[in-house]
């Protein structure tokens, strides 16, 4: 969170995109995977961002939420898959759709 225009990479956001959750072998080799998987998130949440692709979630987050200015789009995107993947992992999601409740 030191830098709000990067994407968190955590649990959440791991498991959201499918990533690795353990890397074997040389630290350096960890490393060097860990950082591949953030490279891809980086790319990942600017091609989201250029695209509009979420547009009218963040505006809809934003217009609902009194947000402070320095929250960036990148960190509602964070939000928005903090708040998702607790759906994923209860089996909300069936046959494509999200079942909530």
């Amino acid at each position: 969170m030191v830098n709000p225009s990067l994407p968190v990479y955590d649990r959440m956001v791991e498991s959201f995109y499918f990533l690795p959750r353990s890397y074997t072998g040389t630290p350096e080799k960890k490393l060097a995977n860990l950082l591949r998987s953030y490279g891809f998130l980086v790319s990942e949440y600017d091609r989201i961002l250029r695209e509009g692709l979420l547009a009218p979630a963040i505006d809809e987050l934003r217009g609902h939420f009194q947000l402070p200015t320095d929250y960036s789009d990148h960190k509602i995107i964070d939000t928005l898959i903090w708040k998702f993947v607790p759906f994923l992992e209860s089996g909300a999601v069936r046959d494509g759709s999200v079942v909530y409740g």
